[in-house]
């Protein structure tokens, strides 16, 4: 549905990831308070920072569709009631949103709203039980055409087959393949790696060359991997996170990809990790929407389906679930999941819980299909299973998933099906 907006004093005409601070409401919350205005304008300007710059976008969308639709009601809902808002107010906006607008869209405004009065200092004076429940209601009006269909995940295969149609020459296509395999290998979120905009890179935000540690050997087990630290990521914030992988077999190997890139863009340590050489001379850092035209483009070209950029993560996922046998909870770790959000996985892929629905376990073992059990790698040595899981709970969590991804990446489907050691409960 498309929304005519009629610019005011309040609120005027501006980008999206702006109207959260530039629209003002009649009356802000320090109006009330002995406070300068100089000051007052530098705690607003402070509260809009806090809020993350993929999340401003979305909550200024949120704040004109709201305007809109009071602007719409016969009479119009006058400024002085728009903020703070009231209970009656916010739940006739949910419910006029509800069944035209999806249940995460409609969440989405109503946060948004919140977020413009906490900005503004003024106090959310909306009765939360009758709110999420109006809410819930909304989910369930949702038009069918307003949900998503369910992400397909990117396979190995699949992976092969775009790399070959990239081409070698290309700086920018380079690029694309080294964000690609690192995003998949590693069981990372597409935007953990690319930037919204070539114009918006932020060096506290988005990850550098600088940010990279490469092939670094664990001592204890003689593993190597690759250390990317994440800036910043929706969970953990500005104390950002790591993630790892190691060297694979094959034309999808992270490491070659890595190792080309570096060659052809040879981004400088304060760069963008993924930074490469236009056409016109121009370097740029790799936007998201560059970044999946180009992989769709050339999925098209081999006759593979287009994918979304959440189908990398859901892909990583389910190949070292199935191709690799590991547990669910070491995926978990490798995937930074620290609740039953996971879970999601679990349900809408039917090929991971496929090993474990069969009607016997050495039906599942007889099939080659990987069990609940981790497997003997010729990277241990002659470690046991024990002694590797001692040295695992001598570490903490994040001294642990490098060695965990530089197992995964030394095994074989060959000694996933023989090296397994399953034993009855």
């Amino acid at each position: 549905m498309r929304l005519i907006f009629d610019p005011t004093v309040l609120r005027p005409d501006c980008p999206a990831d702006m109207q959260l601070c530039v629209w003002h409401p009649v009356m802000q919350g320090l109006d009330w308070e002995d406070v300068p205005g100089a000051v007052a304008e530098r705690v607003y300007d402070v509260q809009f920072v806090s809020v993350t710059p993929g999340a401003r976008s979305l909550y200024g969308s949120a704040i004109r569709v709201y305007h809109t639709h009071l602007d719409l009601r016969n009479p119009p809902i006058p400024e002085s009631l728009r903020a703070p808002t009231s209970t009656a107010i916010t739940l006739d906006f949910v419910a006029s949103c509800a069944g035209i607008y999806s249940g995460s869209a409609v969440r989405n405004f109503v946060y948004g709203v919140k977020k413009w009065h906490v900005v503004h200092c003024l106090s959310w004076r909306v009765d939360e039980a009758q709110l999420s429940n109006t809410m819930v209601a909304a989910e369930r009006l949702a038009p069918a055409t307003s949900r998503r269909p369910q992400r397909q995940p990117v396979t190995v295969d699949w992976l092969e087959a775009v790399i070959a149609a990239a081409d070698p020459t290309s700086p920018f296509d380079a690029a694309v393949v080294a964000c690609l395999t690192t995003t998949f290998w590693s069981v990372s979120r597409l935007g953990e790696f690319v930037v919204p905009s070539a114009a918006k890179f932020d060096p506290a935000v988005h990850i550098k060359h600088c940010d990279v540690t490469e092939d670094v050997q664990d001592g204890r087990l003689g593993l190597q991997v690759t250390t990317f630290r994440i800036p910043w990521t929706k969970v953990s914030r500005s104390e950002g996170e790591t993630v790892q992988w190691s060297c694979q077999a094959g034309v999808a190997d992270p490491q070659a990809a890595l190792c080309r890139h570096f060659t052809v863009n040879n981004p400088t340590p304060q760069e963008h990790l993924f930074l490469y050489k236009g056409a016109n001379g121009r370097r740029s850092p790799l936007s998201r929407t560059k970044s999946m035209r180009c992989i769709n483009e050339l999925a098209v070209a081999v006759s593979r389906e287009p994918v979304k950029g959440h189908s990398l993560r859901i892909g990583g996922v389910l190949v070292y679930l199935l191709l690799c046998g590991i547990s669910f909870e070491v995926v978990k770790i490798m995937g930074r999941w620290s609740s039953d959000a996971f879970q999601v996985y679990l349900r809408e892929h039917r090929y991971i819980l496929a090993p474990y629905l069969q009607a016997s376990l050495s039906l599942s073992r007889s099939q080659g299909l990987p069990c609940q059990a981790v497997p003997v790698s010729h990277a241990v040595g002659e470690s046991s299973l024990l002694e590797f899981g001692g040295v695992l709970l001598r570490t903490t969590r994040r001294e642990a998933t490098p060695m965990l991804v530089g197992l995964c990446a030394h095994w074989t489907p060959t000694q996933i099906r023989s090296g397994f050691r399953v034993e009855a409960n």
